[in-house]
């Protein structure tokens, strides 16, 4: 059989334009018979295929056109804002001008010089005196031009504009002026300050502004143009700043005023067993309006190796006497809010069983806390060997400084309410000294005495006695007025929102971005610029910046309304066995006091089960907790006489070719290789001077400080 011969038999081959429909049923490329056409089917396509690049090409060129557009607006804007801005200050320079005089008059225009203290590299001063211009339109839309050029203009001098009532010198000399001077200091913030305050003084005050931006306060401080150190007491300094200091930077703080120092005694017979009594007994007094500052406490029963447990919230233990067995002993605890230096020198003086005594001094306030504990030995020779250290302790205390205020509490073991031999030879010491007691009550009510004291030589002081029931002893509170201070009592905190919700977040929204932009741009600063930008925006999205607030008091936690109600029952049953002393009121109170304490104990348990176990992380939480009930004690510094040891002085000398003749030993330089212990030792060495120094106030000394150079010396 033979084929027709208008039917020709051939291959199809598959073309470029079929590849996205090659898993169509529609299209077979099997072997088949097609007309001649086909050619030209072929050819309409690749003019189609053609012509969508083109539009798709074109569509690109039109979004970049629109973004170059939108950046061209954006900038039309900033700049219509500063026509507007210099609209606005021209219309209030023309309000507050004074009336045209027919005679026209020339404005004057001098430079004053002024002392380097601001450098010139860097120095953005403004300096804007309030003068009446008097000039008609055209002079003064000069002169309001200049103005604006002058305040973002890098110059040493500072331009004064003024009326025709001012008298004008040269450069050694400053303005003279019948009025007022009112004169601002500050950083950047301290812009526009002038024209408001010259608005609110009025016309009898002259203000003027010297600022710099980024200044801190030391360079605001050490500002000295001859114009300020000329002022009269009748004119004003304003210093504004404080912006730019390094603490101030990431964190804002809130301070309140402190205008007294509470100090608080009591003999606790074991402190570290009732030290969760003790923190909810302060706890309670912070709710009735004493917060304790200072905590003097005699009979703590603690050996060296006991202090690391002892923890108070909020509480630093500032100086400690133990013996070498768990009796006596006294310690001062201080508030964390405030500074203070252990005074090591008074150990010395202390002797087991007779005198024990430790002591601080509060740096702000400068007071000097003493605590001292006496044991209740009444022979002769104890008795006097006990007045002779107290005296040379006092006169320790008082030979730099006669009128030096010192506070002192302790369990002296010496009935002040009768008169015997000890009691008046005491109290002749403390008038001595100028010194007198601040409690004239029993403080031990079982036995009617008053051998708990404290004493002092504040004037406007304020005593009283309080039940903790936390002995057969009464605590002492003494309120004393000092100067007002300003105390951090809490400040804010910047921080990221890391949680693992956040991050599978992050993740998903990293994997749903194609980076098309990034990968078709050319330009890899652009590229990198695109992937940045797109980075950054979505890490702020999906991590939000959070706003902590971080107090100086941490709250304790535990203390529930019902352990409270309990503190409540139990002194009220230690009142019951003092106004009836029978055996039954007795197992009582002991009874109840157990119970309470099992039930603290138990009831910090629950708090810290519970928060480990709905943490995330239950290992940091872990850590979290046991950091907290850490001992805050401060370290001892080393001795002043002390001795490095020789070994560790010993290093191995290299030498280290630097550039030229190898042959040459000049071109080489000597490098020290010292052990690991040795720069362990150094650096402790390091911390402990530093701080040895802070507490001395030491500003001679310029080596081991921070934030002190060779320039200041």
């Amino acid at each position: 059989m033979t084929s027709p011969s208008n039917i020709t038999f051939r291959k199809i081959r598959r073309s470029s334009s079929f590849h996205s429909l090659s898993n169509s049923s529609l299209y077979d490329t099997t072997n088949m018979s097609l007309p001649n056409t086909s050619m030209d089917e072929s050819i309409n396509i690749q003019n189609k295929d053609n012509y969508i690049e083109k539009l798709t090409t074109d569509l690109h060129s039109a979004y970049s056109e629109i973004d170059d557009l939108n950046v061209e607006n954006t900038k039309l804007k900033l700049e219509l804002e500063k026509c507007l801005k210099i609209i606005d200050i021209y219309k209030n320079d023309k309000c507050e001008s004074t009336p045209i005089i027919k005679k026209k008059k020339s404005v004057t225009k001098k430079t004053i010089s002024r002392e380097p203290s601001f450098s010139p590299d860097n120095v953005c001063i403004q300096a804007e005196c309030n003068q009446n211009l008097i000039t008609d339109k055209g002079t003064k839309e000069q002169n309001l031009k200049d103005t604006l050029i002058n305040t973002n203009r890098l110059d040493n001098n500072i331009e004064v504009f003024s009326n025709n009532k001012s008298t004008y010198y040269d450069n050694e000399q400053h303005i003279k002026t019948t009025k007022k001077n009112v004169v601002i200091l500050g950083d950047q913030q301290c812009r526009g300050v002038r024209q408001i305050l010259q608005n609110l003084l009025g016309n009898d005050y002259i203000v003027t502004a010297f600022w710099k931006s980024g200044a801190r306060l030391s360079e605001i401080l050490k500002f000295d143009n001859k114009y300020i150190l000329e002022l009269t007491k009748n004119d004003y300094v304003l210093i504004i700043g404080g912006t730019n200091e390094k603490w101030l930077i990431k964190q804002k703080i809130r301070f309140f005023l402190y205008d007294n120092i509470t100090v608080l005694h009591q003999n606790i017979n074991g402190l570290i067993g009732k030290s969760d009594l003790l923190s909810m007994s302060l706890n309670e007094l912070k709710n009735e309006g004493f917060s304790i500052d200072v905590l003097c406490i005699t009979e703590h029963n603690m050996v060296e190796g006991d202090i690391n447990q002892l923890y108070i919230p909020n509480f630093n233990i500032a100086a400690v006497f133990s013996r070498s067995i768990r009796k006596g002993g006294s310690c001062i605890m201080v508030k964390n809010i405030h500074k203070f230096k252990t005074l090591y020198k008074l150990q010395k003086y202390s002797v087991q069983n007779i005198i024990e005594c430790c002591g601080i001094e509060l740096v702000s306030h400068d007071i000097t806390l003493l605590c001292i504990y006496r044991p209740p030995r009444q022979d002769s020779t104890s008795m006097q060997t006990f007045f002779d250290v107290f005296d040379k302790v006092l006169s320790e205390i008082t030979k730099n400084q006669r009128n030096k205020k010192i506070i002192i509490g302790g369990d002296f073991n010496i009935d002040t309410l009768i008169k015997t031999k000890n009691s008046l030879q005491f109290q002749g010491t403390l008038h001595s000294f100028g010194l007198k007691f601040a409690i004239k009550e029993p403080t031990r009510l079982v036995s009617s005495t008053c051998i708990d004291n404290i004493i002092h030589n504040v004037r406007g002081s304020k005593s009283n006695v309080i039940e903790l029931a936390l002995s057969d002893h009464t605590a002492q509170v003494l309120k004393c007025p000092v100067k007002k201070t300003c105390i951090i009592s809490h400040w804010f905190t910047k921080k990221r929102d890391i949680h693992i919700d956040n991050l599978i977040k992050f993740k998903k929204t990293l994997k749903a971005l194609s980076f098309v932009d990034v990968y078709t741009n050319n330009d890899p600063n652009e590229a990198f610029d695109v992937f940045y930008d797109t980075f950054k925006l979505f890490y702020d999205l999906c991590f939000p910046i959070l706003k902590i607030k971080v107090p100086t008091e941490k709250k304790i936690n535990w203390i529930s309304k019902g352990l409270k109600i309990c503190s409540k029952r139990k002194r009220k049953c230690l009142w019951e066995y003092r106004r009836n002393k029978t055996i039954e009121n007795k197992n009582k109170f002991k009874t109840y006091s157990r119970r309470l304490k099992n039930i603290i104990k138990f009831t910090k348990k629950l708090k810290n089960d519970n928060y480990i176990q709905t943490s995330k992380n239950k290992c940091k939480a872990t850590w979290n907790v046991i950091n907290s009930n850490k001992s805050n004690v401060v370290k001892e510094p080393i001795e002043k006489n002390g001795i490095f040891p020789n070994k560790l002085k010993l290093s191995v000398i290299k030498p280290l070719f630097k550039k030229g003749d190898r042959e040459n030993l000049d071109c080489y330089r000597p490098i020290a290789l010292i052990t690991i212990f040795a720069k362990i030792f150094e650096k402790f060495f390091v911390s402990q001077v530093g701080i040895e120094f802070r507490l001395e106030n030491t500003r001679d000394v310029f080596d081991f400080q921070d934030n002190i150079f060779s320039k200041t010396c």
